[in-house]
């Protein structure tokens, strides 16, 4: 088999039709997207089951992170997070967690977790695109509720050389450094 056509053709079919020869043809995609990596080329002699292209559907994205082993027993899917990226120019994007791997890397022991969302089309001077590029970097902050925790505001913290303590009220007007 060999693949026909050329680069023109392939937003409309991934071959073009070669009168009746049963090895060229089109070869409809399964849905409309972007093509993000192309192994073949015009008259490239292909076997059967070969990847030839790689297609991507923008309309939806993964968000991919990870996690910390402490952190594990405060996250699970379902939980919401926010997405903040340069590309978004100050917005943030709310999703859930869908995925937390079950294993850890075993030398970072990092747990991967990602997260579906809907990628919204923009229009720009006309021309609609996704909000986001694939491949981007991005912050993720995961909410979730933690018990039996002691929590305070950044701004509590004071920092003095290597060491960080914060100000207790006394009760009577006077106040206590602690580490």
């Amino acid at each position: 088999k060999s693949v026909g056509g050329d680069q023109s053709s392939l937003g409309r079919g991934l071959m073009q039709a070669a009168g009746n020869d049963p090895y060229l043809g089109e070869m409809p995609a399964p849905f409309r997207g972007i093509i993000t990596e192309k192994n073949a080329f015009a008259g490239q002699y292909v076997m059967e089951g070969e990847k030839l292209f790689t297609l991507v559907d923008p309309s939806v994205v993964w968000v991919q992170f990870e996690l910390y082993e402490k952190q594990l027993s405060w996250v699970k899917t379902g939980d919401r997070i926010e997405i903040r990226s340069a590309a978004l120019a100050g917005r943030k994007i709310i999703a859930n967690i869908d995925y937390i791997s079950p294993l850890a890397d075993s030398v970072t022991h990092l747990v991967k977790a990602r997260a579906e969302l809907a990628n919204p089309v923009i229009t720009n001077n006309g021309v609609a695109s996704p909000l986001l590029s694939l491949g981007l970097s991005a912050e993720v902050a995961v909410r979730s509720l933690v018990s039996n925790t002691l929590a305070l505001p950044r701004s509590a913290l004071v920092f003095v050389g290597e060491s960080t303590y914060v100000y207790l009220d006394n009760e009577d007007g006077s106040y206590s450094r602690q580490p």
